[in-house]
């Protein structure tokens, strides 16, 4: 007897991973479904690498005019309308989410918004209707994280700085990762002075020693401040918003927002897997075999959520 399922292949999650999935399988014949609760795209389009790189490029173009003097040009004034540069670079995240829902419609992907969940290892949920798939693909990818520090409520993911419409005139990094050593030099190049709080002597562990150096000190240069070998012990927001880091040797910082930039984790504690018998590490990310099979013979996991080679 054969089974009725209402896909041969159901994707959650509508990143890189999820897309590259479901577009070639429905090349190959296949009845694919894809969900995604937020715009379509994954972290690198709509959260990540491309606005990011947006607002790199901005920066440059700020480190341009000061050049300009230099060379006996008379210079612009450099200051930046964030508000107009936030809304125009917003839009070209509109306009690349569109581009990708389009990609899908031509392929054949049927694009169902919203949160899916597992239900069992055949059924998946979203917003409370629940569709069965004979194959099942998660694709969750990875979320930001902040430490357990008193006051945390305070300070801001990577996630938020999208929503900010004004530039900050200070800001405080909590992270020597590439992340924060990115959004750390993107926001002082615009105009923003930013401090940089890391637990070691140097940012960006696991990087060229000759490296890790001299971008400190070219960045010291530019006029970033490192508090080094401490820690974040609490954050307290004060009465005009801004938020006050409280380190363990005894100082305090007060910026206008504090980004905790330290760490991303899989997306998985929300997806139904306690429903099944896939499983998970104690970080989260979902135990997967050399052919990136789960527990669950039919049920497949790709991407951030599994911890192996993280974010495009």
């Amino acid at each position: 007897m054969t089974t009725h399922y209402d896909y041969d292949l159901f994707v959650i999650g509508a990143g890189s991973g999820g897309l590259a999935a479901s577009k070639n399988a429905a090349k190959l014949g296949k009845k694919v479904a894809i969900c995604e609760y937020d715009l379509v795209g994954g972290t690198c389009v709509i959260r990540g690498c491309v606005p990011k790189k947006i607002m790199s490029y901005a920066g440059q173009i700020s480190d341009t005019f000061s050049d300009a003097e230099g060379y006996s040009f008379t210079a612009p004034n450099k200051a930046i309308n964030f508000a107009a540069f936030a809304a125009k670079r917003n839009a070209e995240i509109a306009r690349l989410n569109q581009l990708h829902i389009r990609f899908l419609k031509e392929s054949g992907v049927e694009l169902i918004q919203g949160y899916g969940k597992l239900v069992n290892n055949r059924t998946i949920s979203v917003n409370g209707k629940e569709f069965t798939a004979e194959t099942i693909i998660l694709a969750t990818g990875s979320t930001p994280t902040k430490l357990p520090i008193e006051g945390a409520e305070h300070t801001l993911i990577s996630d938020d700085l999208w929503d900010l419409t004004t530039l900050p005139k200070t800001m405080t990094v909590i992270g020597g990762g590439y992340i924060a050593v990115e959004f750390a030099s993107i926001f002082q190049a615009l105009g923003t002075q930013v401090h940089i709080v890391i637990r070691r002597d140097l940012i960006l562990r696991g990087f060229d020693a000759d490296i890790r150096t001299k971008l400190q000190e070219e960045m010291h240069k530019r006029g970033i401040t490192f508090h080094t070998n401490v820690n974040p012990k609490s954050f307290t927001k004060n009465a005009d918003g801004s938020v006050t880091t409280h380190l363990d040797n005894g100082e305090n910082i007060t910026t206008e927002i504090t980004l905790m930039a330290t760490g991303r984790k899989p997306h998985t504690d929300t997806l139904g897997v306690e429903f099944t018998n896939i499983k998970r590490d104690k970080s989260g990310a979902v135990k997967v075999n050399e052919h990136l099979q789960t527990n669950e013979h039919n049920v497949y996991a790709i991407g951030d959520m599994i911890d192996r080679v993280n974010l495009t």
